[in-house]
């Protein structure tokens, strides 16, 4: 042994290893509260995703069917409106007609 080398006592060592194996556990105990954090926060997003696909199929199948609605109706429009030509077409012969009547009531007259 040197003059100048000071042995630790073997209490001191005990101690910081003691103190260190402390500062360890705490770290892991923190690592590990993290951890659960994390796997919570990942169930809840988990979940909202779930309920966000939920409500974008929701909506997926209002569009489609709305779709199917619009799609009917611009059917029936059209046929409203095929009729309505054949109405206005006949409408048409009749006024004719009615003018040829009266034009050959006053012929008699």
């Amino acid at each position: 042994n040197d003059a100048g080398d000071a042995e630790e006592p073997a209490g001191v060592s005990s101690c910081a290893s003691h103190k260190l194996e402390s500062m360890m556990v705490d770290r892991i105990k923190a690592i590990d509260n993290i951890r659960t954090l994390l796997e919570h926060e990942l169930e809840q997003d988990n979940g909202l995703m779930a309920e966000s696909t939920d409500k974008i199929i929701s909506l997926e199948q209002d569009v489609l069917a709305k779709s199917q609605c619009i799609a009917a109706l611009n059917g029936h429009v059209a046929n409203l409106r095929s009729k309505n030509g054949d109405y206005a077409r006949e409408l048409g012969r009749l006024s004719s007609a009615v003018n040829e009547l009266v034009d050959a009531n006053r012929q008699i007259i």
